[in-house]
């Protein structure tokens, strides 16, 4: 099978209606400016640069495609309504993230071959019809456009066999995944954009600076202060909100409690808040077409290789509660006839703790009690009752779970008693016992700090932590200088960061979590199950609604299913058959 990169050209506009980040891959297509006017076709032998139209894809026919996102260009050769198929087609950007480079393809250039590529031809062609571009700069953009498609050949051509098949097959079903979309309540939408608005608006319009001639800004702190200046009192420094879960308030929130007469500060989170929600619908409401919203993902989007929110609409981080009166999860509503499928992994990260460190009593519990805060206490000889924890002592069960979720990760007493409303030595009482209980999570820890802190010494230029299945965390130009520290990928580039053992440790457990929850994903399109979107430790699966039973219990197996390079792990999952997406 021969290798050919393929790469689109389309107008655009940067600070326009029609992009792909105001519209979403599919909904850019049909917008009326949109004109996909060029294709560069770059092989080992040969290469095309030109109109689609008039490409020679015939001479690629069952060949392998290559592209720098898939994800836009296997939706563009759809809607320009072309037949012929490749053997196959791969998204060397995906590729990319998954070696631990860069996604961009400019910057993974610059990565695997020390070369800078120039994108100001690209910057040039905004807001530019091809009809519109002098000749001399349509030369310039076929140039562009097949440099691209070279690079990413040459990608693939030195990097491609390094490409885990696992990650291969993710990359495939993500884009699948994507491309189909969820389905979506419209008209629920559509309202809940509309109710936001009015919220906004009407809060705007209760604040005293507002006003027909006033050149004062909606948010404008110095605004506030001059209204708080007339009825004599200081407004605070900062309108931030508390973050969530914050055991105590901020200034902001003990200035709206000191002041009740005055709503100002409160009126202006709303309108901040209402302002960000209002533009997350409206995102949602953009890319929705026949009841159904594609969405984009970024695969393998850090280190730890986990998913993340792309491309203007973040499926990764919808709501989970209520937010001025519209539920954001529940606008994907099934189709009439069909059901949610949804289920998820059960505590897979302590799960995946145990099994790193070979802590065998835990594990055998597990294997008899599928609460992992019941196995916990048992093999810790906490619990030693015939009931369930959860129905006998569910405030032993509760205490249980608030150590294991921030201890295991090397949480100080400090952070553990301002979190828990503990006074300093409760918490240094506590977190001392745990750390005690579980040496094989203390020395699992020191283990990964002492190996990255001699690759720092020895000045490597990656540590890579190896796993069973294949896959690895990478951690680049590590460093000792006082604090241990090292680059990882974020957001597409290095970025350096401190480490020390506790968050080594949680690395490692998300990192592995992600492989086992990825292993059942897979599994699952074994049986031609696809899901429509996927969080972190959670599948959304649509089904027939009288095929749904069948469908939670085959997908249950699908990710309890432990892989031949994790054997002695013990999975669990739980799941639901619904109307609607929920918590």
């Amino acid at each position: 099978m021969k290798t050919y990169a393929v790469d689109f050209e389309s107008y655009y506009k940067k600070r326009g209606e029609c992009s792909l980040v105001h519209l979403g891959t599919p909904s850019y297509l049909r917008h009326p400016e949109c004109d996909v006017y060029l294709v560069s076709i770059v092989g080992e032998d040969w290469e095309w640069c030109g109109h689609p139209d008039e490409a020679p894809w015939e001479k690629i026919k069952g060949e392998r495609w290559l592209s720098h996102n898939k994800y836009f260009d296997a939706l563009v050769y759809k809607h320009k309504g072309y037949k012929i198929e490749p053997g196959e087609w791969l998204c060397t950007a995906n590729m990319c993230a998954a070696l631990n480079m860069p996604r961009s393809l400019q910057y993974a250039v610059k990565e695997g071959f020390g070369e800078d590529i120039s994108k100001g031809v690209r910057d040039q062609m905004s807001g530019k019809q091809w009809a519109d571009m002098t000749p001399e700069f349509q030369q310039d953009v076929i140039k562009y456009a097949l440099d691209d498609s070279r690079w990413c050949l040459k990608l693939y051509q030195t990097f491609g066999d390094k490409w885990n098949p696992m990650e291969r097959a993710i990359s495939e079903e993500t884009i699948r995944m994507c491309s189909r979309g969820v389905p979506i309540d419209k008209k629920t939408l559509e309202a809940g954009v509309k109710h936001v608005g009015k919220i906004r608006e009407e809060t705007t319009q209760a604040l005293p600076w507002v006003f027909e001639g006033s050149k004062a800004k909606v948010l404008s702190p110095k605004a506030l202060g001059i209204e708080c200046e007339k009825v004599g009192i200081t407004p605070p420094k900062s309108l931030a909100r508390p973050k969530p879960f914050a055991k105590e308030g901020n200034e902001a929130s003990k200035w709206i409690e000191d002041n009740p007469k005055y709503p100002w500060v409160e009126q202006m989170q709303t309108i901040r808040r209402a302002n960000t929600f209002e533009k997350k619908l409206a995102a949602m409401l953009r890319r929705t077409y026949r009841g159904w919203m594609p969405y984009d993902l970024k695969v393998y989007g850090g280190h730890l290789g986990r998913d993340s929110g792309d491309g203007g609409v973040n499926m990764q981080n919808l709501n989970k509660a209520e937010m001025m009166e519209v539920d954001m999860r529940g606008l994907l509503k099934a189709p009439k006839g069909y059901k949610f499928v949804n289920p998820d992994l059960s505590a897979i990260e302590p799960r995946v703790l145990a099994w790193l460190t070979e802590d065998q009593d835990f594990l055998d519990m597990l294997a008899i009690y599928p609460d992992v805060y019941e196995a916990y206490g048992r093999s810790h000889n906490l619990y030693d009752y015939d009931d369930a924890m959860v129905d006998r002592d569910p405030v032993l069960r509760a205490d249980i779970k608030v150590r294991v979720l921030g201890l295991n990760y090397g949480m100080g007493p400090d952070r553990f008693a301002a979190e828990n409303g503990l006074s300093l030595r409760e918490a240094k009482k506590i977190v001392y016992a745990y750390r005690e209980d579980n040496p094989k999570t203390i020395e699992y820890g020191k283990e990964l700090e002492r190996d990255l802190a001699i690759a720092a010494r020895k000045r490597r230029a990656k540590h890579v932590i190896e796993f069973p299945g294949g896959s690895t965390i990478i951690y680049v130009r590590p460093k000792k200088h006082g604090d241990l520290s090292a680059e990882t990928m974020r957001d597409g580039r290095l970025i350096r960061g401190k480490l020390y053992s506790g968050l080594l440790i949680e690395n490692a457990c998300q990192h592995f979590a992600r492989q086992i929850f990825m292993h059942g994903v897979l599994e699952m399109n074994k049986k031609k199950i696809f899901p429509l979107l996927r969080t972190h430790d959670e599948v959304l699966n649509l089904a027939k609604t009288k095929d749904a039973p069948r469908i939670l219990d085959e997908t249950i197996e699908c990710m309890t299913m432990v892989p031949t390079w994790a054997e002695g792990m013990v999975i669990a999952a739980e799941g639901k058959i619904l109307d609607q997406y929920q918590k």
